[in-house]
């Protein structure tokens, strides 16, 4: 039977991909930092192991798993963050912690995951470290790919890196990138039609609805009689929109309107969004999930993701 460890877990997207792929698994361990990261995993998981703090853990204790998922920390590398980088000791740090877990533990598959802003971060200096201590792991076979959400057949707008290793011994062929799925699902095809709820709006969302109007008039486009999403939250300079699509949903926010329901996305909408079922048990505030699924991985992605990494190696070695 396989087994799971993952860092840096957030609501274990990688569970809900190993369930549809059908693979049965022993959750090791998670770790995560947000209290209410992890009331969302008790409810819906068993980990035997969970670690609030990735950095005073003793790795001799750390469990070794077949397969180790770690979607490190994005905004210290993502356009609308700081850029701090590996300058930011609190979160910049920790795909060191990460590499500390593959060096000592040396787990038989690994998947890391980042935003698409890492790979030009500090003028490239950024992913060229990461880049140069991975490849100093020399069982594994490194792997990189840039995938979005929307190719998966889930109606949102998200590129993120991920970062494979395989370990050299259990590879049967070269993994292949996961090839696209036509869209078929769209927004207008996720809405709940009969939640009626009317959401109050600040001054300045009113705004940034009013200058997207302006700008699909001009396209001959009514936008109270077509689902154009907007991240209705966002400053001028960062507001993103798309017709019938969402844009990339984000932690900080996670504040997204339709403008022909005229209200924003519900908790069970924006799950689909990310590829989870309507079977997740919220235990959390709409707040807290809001930003849980905003800093998840695609269910979908990691999906196919997997359905390649599991075609590439011998499986009876894991």
């Amino acid at each position: 039977m396989l087994t799971l460890g993952t860092d840096c877990s957030g609501i274990e997207a990688i569970i809900f991909a190993l369930n549809a792929l059908k693979v049965k698994f022993n959750h090791k361990f998670s770790c995560d930092c947000d209290k209410f990261v992890k009331q969302s995993i008790y409810a819906n998981f068993s980990p035997q192991i969970f670690y609030d703090n990735i950095f005073n853990r003793d790795i001799t204790n750390v469990p070794q798993v077949d397969l180790y998922v770690c979607g490190f920390p994005c905004q210290p590398f993502s356009a609308a963050g700081k850029r701090e980088g590996f300058n930011n000791e609190k979160n910049g740090n920790i795909f060191f912690e990460c590499l500390y877990y593959l060096q000592n533990k040396n787990p038989n598959i690994f998947i890391l995951e980042n935003v698409k802003g890492i790979l030009n971060h500090d003028n490239k200096n950024t992913i060229n470290v990461i880049r140069y201590h991975l490849n100093n792991l020399e069982n594994y076979e490194i792997t990189e790919f840039l995938l979005n959400t929307l190719d998966y057949n889930l109606p949102q707008n998200r590129e993120r890196l991920f970062i494979i290793g395989i370990k050299k011994n259990i590879i049967v062929k070269k993994l292949e990138k996961p090839k696209k799925i036509e869209l078929q699902t769209y927004i207008k095809d996720i809405l709940d039609y009969n939640d009626k709820n009317q959401c109050n709006l600040t001054e300045r969302e009113y705004s940034n609805i009013d200058k997207i109007r302006n700008t699909y008039i001009s396209r001959d486009i009514n936008i109270d009689k077509t689902p154009i999403v907007i991240d209705i939250g966002a400053s001028e300079k960062f507001i993103s929109h798309m017709n019938n699509v969402s844009p990339t949903l984000k932690a900080s926010r996670c504040n997204y309107y339709v403008t022909n329901i005229k209200r924003k996305l519900n908790i069970n909408e924006l799950l689909t969004l990310q590829g989870f079922p309507n079977t997740f048990k919220q235990v959390v505030s709409d707040s807290q999930l809001r930003k849980q699924i905003g800093n998840s991985i695609s269910v979908n992605v990691l999906y196919y993701l997997l359905k390649e990494i599991f075609n590439c190696v011998e499986i009876n070695k894991l």
